[in-house]
């Protein structure tokens, strides 16, 4: 709203405005856009590394379940509890 006003008066308004204030005004302006032009960086770089994360979830997931059904040919139940974690106790934190 800012933004609009600035372009408003200096299209032709009838009010005055100080000058500093309005300097001022569009420093902050410009300033409050770098910020907001990095925000929206910053959460495409979250979004992104979200997909990255979902992804190698997935592939160690299938894996790890791999890797247990194969354990379980070769240790028994109690073997298996002993020496390998529980990962779902761990995602639920």
């Amino acid at each position: 709203m800012v933004g609009e006003m600035i372009v408003r008066y200096e299209a032709g308004s009838t009010i005055t405005i100080d000058p500093t204030l309005l300097a001022t005004q569009k420093a902050q302006l410009a300033d409050g856009q770098l910020h907001w032009a990095a925000y929206q960086r910053a959460l495409g770089g979250q979004r992104a590394a979200r997909v990255r994360l979902d992804a190698a979830r997935i592939a160690f997931d299938a894996g790890w379940t791999r890797f247990v059904a194969s354990a379980k040919a070769l240790l028994s139940e109690a073997e298996l509890a002993r020496i390998v974690p529980d990962f779902t106790v761990m995602r639920a934190r």
